[in-house]
């Protein structure tokens, strides 16, 4: 072999040599070799899936409570509900009179008279005068201090009966409260005693009117209600005279009143035997007289005086407002038919 082709082959084994020198510093070698020891070591296993945790069993259905049966709600009750009425004598000489608020018990049936339903307890045949006039003195307060007159005039014709009531200021009073009242009841008289038709009341505060429609059962105030009208039921002056007719042995006589604007239950407490003074001089004896008294809420309350020998006419009235002012109305002066 010549010379020059021994020097080609050495500068061939010399770049060779120096190539692989240069690769093996730069580490190409050794990354390779890693991957491919990599690629030798690198093993894929096939693991089956991992077994489902066991299910819980769900627990029973609980057993449906059976609905509770509905109640049927009863049927509106065909019995009166009243309505209660406030203010019953209101506006007399400055308030000086009660207001009530005692209703009835809602479709409760109320006593209105004793005996109403029961043939065999009828109120007695009892007759008022034909006629008849009483004038009373207007007094207020604890001083029973004179601040008015009062005047009840009736007449009753066949089955047909009026009533009126005039109250008004007098002497110095009337100069500076000049106050005229008047009431009028009318309506029918039977063996039950008063049914009115019609009750007016005039006061300072206007009028007002209750119209009694005993067939159809109701009553008519100023205000266009129309309500239940029970057997028995009075206006604020038909009661006092109304009381004369009723057997007085309980201790206790309830009725419907209206006072032309509220129509409302009253129940009187009764005193069968009382002294009653009704003139001050001091030779006049007492009477014996019975004695009805209703007392409302708020020390509200009504009394009534009737003369035993009289009739048992109205011979004195109280009235105490919820103030406790006390106005009274004494009989001065009795007239009527048939009187002894």
């Amino acid at each position: 072999m010549s010379s020059m082709r021994m020097l080609r082959w050495a500068v061939v084994i010399s770049v060779c040599i120096h190539l692989a020198l240069l690769l093996a510093g730069r580490g190409y070698w050794s990354s390779w070799l890693a991957d491919d020891e990599a690629e030798q070591t690198l093993s894929v296993r096939l693991l089956p899936p991992p077994a489902s945790a066991p299910l819980k069993p769900h627990p029973p259905p609980k057993p449906k409570t059976p609905p509770k049966p509905k109640i049927p709600r009863p049927a509106a009750s065909s019995e009166p509900t009243f309505i209660a009425a406030p203010d019953a004598v209101s506006g007399m000489l400055d308030s000086g009179v009660p207001s009530h608020d005692m209703a009835a018990p809602s479709g409760a049936a109320m006593p209105a008279a004793p005996g109403a339903d029961d043939d065999a307890s009828r109120v007695p045949a009892r007759a008022l005068p034909g006629s008849g006039r009483m004038r009373f003195d207007v007094t207020r307060g604890e001083g029973a201090f004179i601040v008015g007159r009062a005047v009840h005039e009736w007449t009753i014709d066949g089955d047909r009966y009026e009533l009126k009531s005039m109250i008004e200021t007098s002497g110095i009073v009337a100069l500076f409260a000049d106050v005229r009242l008047g009431q009028t009841s009318v309506g029918h008289i039977d063996a039950d005693g008063l049914h009115p038709d019609t009750f007016q009341d005039n006061r300072k505060g206007g009028e007002y009117r209750s119209v009694f429609d005993w067939t159809h059962g109701t009553l008519t105030l100023s205000n266009g209600d129309v309500v239940p009208l029970p057997p028995g039921a009075q206006d604020l002056l038909s009661m006092l005279y109304q009381f004369a007719l009723y057997p007085l042995d309980g201790p206790e006589l309830a009725l419907m009143v209206t006072t032309g604007r509220k129509f409302e239950r009253y129940v009187f407490s009764i005193e069968p035997d009382v002294e009653l003074e009704l003139n001050r001089a001091a030779d006049d004896a007492p009477i014996r007289a019975y004695h009805l008294f209703y007392r409302g809420g708020d020390a509200e309350g009504v009394d009534v005086w009737l003369a035993r020998d009289m009739e048992r006419l109205p011979v004195k009235i109280r009235y105490t407002d919820r103030n406790g002012g006390v106005t009274e109305m004494v009989a001065r002066d009795i007239n009527y038919s048939g009187k002894k």
